[in-house]
């Protein structure tokens, strides 16, 4: 279960990342 909320840790701050990028 922490593997797994640390893979979606990475893919949230990822995405906050992305959508930071693109203006949103």
């Amino acid at each position: 279960d922490a593997l797994k909320k640390s893979v979606l840790d990475l893919l949230t701050s990822k995405g906050k990342k992305t959508d930071l990028q693109l203006g949103y």
